[in-house]
Order: C-alpha cells, then sequence, then structure tokens
C-alpha cells in the first residue's frame, strides 16, 4: 500500500493483491521504521457500523476507516477509487483518495512516459 500525503490531502493506493485482502481480512497494513525503537504505521482497515471515512492518528499509527458497505461496493467493481471530504475544524477538510493501484501500460509510442 502506497501512502502520499501532501497538504491536506490523503492518498492510499492498494495492490490488487492489497485490494483481495481488505475484501478478505477487512484490513491492510504497512510498517516504517524510523529508528531503532520508533516505527510509523499506516492502515486501512473496514469498519461494520461506520457510517463515513474516519481517520484517526495517535501519533505514531495512522488509520483510514472505511464503511464497510461503502467498501465493499467498491472492491467487488471496477471502480477505481473511493473519496471523501472529513472536516477537520476551523473551516479546513481533510481529502481522502483510497484507490488501485493499476499497473503502467506504456505503448512505446510518441508522448509516452
Amino acid at each position: 500500500m502506497k501512502l502520499r500525503i501532501q497538504g491536506n490531502s490523503l492518498r492510499l493506493r492498494l495492490a490488487a493483491s492489497e485490494v483481495e485482502a481488505l475484501r478478505t481480512g477487512g484490513r491492510v497494513e504497512e510498517t516504517m521504521r524510523l529508528g531503532p525503537d520508533r516505527l510509523f504505521r499506516y492502515i486501512l482497515t473496514t469498519e461494520a457500523e461506520a457510517s463515513s471515512f474516519a481517520v484517526r492518528f495517535d501519533g505514531r499509527t495512522l488509520m483510514v476507516i472505511l464503511p464497510a458497505a461503502e467498501a465493499s461496493g467498491w472492491i467487488e467493481t471496477d471502480r477505481i477509487g473511493l473519496e471523501a471530504v472529513i472536516p477537520v475544524g476551523e473551516g479546513e477538510v481533510l481529502r481522502v483518495l483510497v484507490e488501485r493501484d493499476l499497473p503502467c501500460r506504456h505503448g512505446g509510442g510518441a508522448g509516452d512516459g
């Protein structure tokens, strides 16, 4: 799972195997080591009781929560992504995008790259 953070925008891109793991286990997780005793984890999970996207951060773990019904609808189709805009206070929002990481297709023709 790839994580991209830019300003108030968060994007998670999942390989086909990770989409399948989300379908079967309801969760995909990555860990990045920042030092001997310092880890940063990011998790994409589904929750049956969730009614909308949610994001939690405890200083070490970033968790993106998808409503299970919405996630299932996305997983079972060929739709590329799910997107949400979450109010974070003071008139600001966090834009969250969860999408399939599609393989690159290079035709080798002019303009490709």
